[in-house]
């Protein structure tokens, strides 16, 4: 088992979590990771995030986050999340991700570097027609997916956010020819 100190810095007005440990050559290596709590008011919660991050972290069997599918991705947010959102936030989160969001995307089997915009459009299409989503789900369900994928980003897993131009309300893609042959053949059933 691999050594990892750590210590916390302030940058942006946010605690962040600097881990370090030496490889297997000996070469020291260092990991930054946000903690996502602001400065005032957080010093404890940051400390205690530190210290669990430093006891499960490990080094060499170290995963590359953006590598793994998105519905992985989105429950490892969620329960690193728990200590930094209200209760009935985090509550509605888990049961909205849970019930909806990870299932779609277990399906699709996506990196989350591999996630486009146009992933998201046609979640948000699917959960409009097939699903019948009323216009606060998608809206809830858009602002759930911003603070995931904003939290990969502040975390440099992801450059940019995929979801940052996209509406759930608006369906702004072309649609597919096989989407419209699916529904065009719905219609024609009735």
């Amino acid at each position: 088992m691999t050594n990892v100190a750590g210590h916390l810095r302030e940058q942006n007005g946010m605690y962040q979590m600097i881990l370090s440990w030496k490889d297997t050559n000996g070469k020291r290596r260092t990991k930054s990771i946000s903690t996502g709590l602001p400065v005032k008011g957080n010093k404890k919660r940051a400390e205690s995030l530190l210290r669990k991050t430093q006891k499960e972290f490990n080094p060499e069997t170290m995963q590359q986050v953006s590598d793994l599918p998105v519905s992985e991705y989105l429950n490892r947010w969620l329960r690193e999340s728990v200590m930094n959102l209200p209760p009935e936030t985090y509550g509605r989160y888990a049961y909205d991700l849970g019930r909806v969001v990870v299932p779609y995307f277990e399906k699709k089997r996506l990196s989350l570097k591999a996630l486009s915009p146009r992933d998201l459009e046609t979640f948000f299409r699917y959960e409009r027609q097939q699903e019948e989503a009323s216009v606060q789900q998608l809206l809830d369900w858009h602002k759930e997916l911003i603070d995931a994928l904003q939290y990969s980003v502040a975390n440099n897993w992801l450059k940019v956010s995929p979801i940052k131009k996209v509406d759930p309300c608006l369906d702004n893609s072309p649609v597919l020819f096989t989407d419209f042959i699916t529904d065009w053949l719905k219609m024609m059933k009735s």
